[in-house]
């Protein structure tokens, strides 16, 4: 029996066409802070048949199955390297048995919802750049309780903090930190 991991994948249409008005009262947040974000529906009202044309099209640009085979080997091959690197920084750090991570086309990079919930944009992306985003949105998760009253800024500016003083740096030497507008 393969090992499974504590990052499990999900790929579900419903859950994409779910998120989309959420994303869509971000857009102008993304636009100030200078987040990238993919957003490609004009209409103001998000119309079913719009929605279902543009997931097929993107489906079809983004091999979302393919994409998720690929994280769930890299996860099991290297999850307890992350945990170690994380747990060496911080042994107060508690993982859950079970972090679902969607796959999504659309909005920032990535997000999530506390306590188990990631969502990751695979849009033009590259598989490690995916991988990265996953685990960034891992450590939100992990130290969501201490930090969830501070402001975006912050909480990203620690994030990227523990992801290079834990060493995942080594794993992942092309991360770059959260750059912010002036």
């Amino acid at each position: 029996m393969s090992k499974v991991s504590f990052i499990e994948i999900k790929y579900n249409e419903r859950f994409i066409s779910g998120e989309l008005l959420e994303i869509k009262r971000h857009l102008k947040f993304f636009k100030k802070n200078n987040i990238s974000f993919y957003f490609p529906f004009k209409n103001k009202a998000l119309k079913k048949e719009e929605i279902a044309k543009q997931i097929n099209k993107d489906r079809d640009c983004n091999c979302p199955i393919d994409v998720a085979r690929k994280i769930n080997n890299f996860f099991k091959k290297k999850e307890k390297q992350i945990m170690d690197y994380l747990r060496r920084y911080d042994r107060n750090l508690k993982f859950k048995k079970k972090y679902n991570t969607y796959l999504n086309y659309y909005g920032c990079d990535g997000y999530y919802y506390p306590p188990n919930k990631i969502v990751v944009n695979i849009h033009n992306k590259s598989l490690n750049y995916i991988i990265e985003t996953i685990v960034h949105e891992l450590i939100h998760l992990l130290i969501y309780k201490s930090y969830k009253n501070n402001n975006y800024m912050a909480t990203e500016k620690r994030v990227d903090e523990i992801f290079i003083k834990s060493g995942l740096i080594e794993l992942f030497p092309h991360y770059k930190t959260q750059q912010f507008k002036k």
